[in-house]
């Protein structure tokens, strides 16, 4: 297979999201300078500098605006996020002691508790939905919803054999496409960090 991307329509789209993401855990959540969410099992690998990681089979990389909500109480978002200097795992909501605003103390309180979760890998991929706008939907156990809206930019599903990308077209347009998977050497390390996926 080459690298060409090929466009792909929007319901087989969410029949590939749904069998390769149903039934998988939620398992790490990290940002370089987009949003990373990862599905499946975290398993040793390296990374591009050949730093021992773990990584899961199935990433999310958005770009564009999401949020976590569990049933209608909403537990963080993208704009709970600073931009990062460099690349940081440490997410703005798990910080060590919680703001002075009581409701923002709350706030804080539900975050750790997500990502407990995230960590216990017990938020588990139930549905899928893909809107004709690229829009995402991810129903997880525990009455947990991840909300990704294509607006400006996009997101893209990265497997082990096809990338799935959703992005927006300077003129608007909503783009829905697959490419093979390319895959990046990785030199060896005798140096492992569990903190930088990148």
């Amino acid at each position: 297979m080459g690298d060409r991307w090929e466009q792909i329509a929007q319901r087989e789209l969410q029949e590939a999201l749904r069998s390769l993401l149903v039934g998988l855990p939620l398992s790490d959540y990290w940002k370089p300078i987009f949003h990373v969410f990862e599905f499946g099992e975290q398993k040793p690998k390296l990374n591009k500098r050949g730093v021992e990681i773990t990584k899961a089979d199935v990433s999310l990389n958005v770009e564009c605006s999401w949020r976590i909500r569990c049933g209608t109480r909403y537990v963080m978002g993208s704009d709970d996020f600073e931009f990062p200097r460099s690349v940081q795992r440490v997410a703005l909501p798990r910080r060590r002691t919680p703001p002075g605003d009581p409701n923002d103390a709350i706030r804080w309180r539900v975050c750790q508790q997500f990502f407990r979760e995230v960590e216990r890998a017990s938020l588990v991929v139930r549905r899928v939905q893909v809107s004709a706008l690229g829009d995402l939907k991810i129903s997880l156990s525990r009455n947990h919803v991840l909300d990704v809206w294509v607006q400006g930019s996009g997101w893209m599903l990265h497997t082990p054999h096809v990338t799935w990308d959703a992005s927006v077209a300077l003129s608007g347009e909503v783009s829905l496409t697959r490419s093979p998977r390319r895959r990046f050497p990785n030199p060896d390390s005798r140096v492992p960090s569990p903190h930088n996926k990148l």
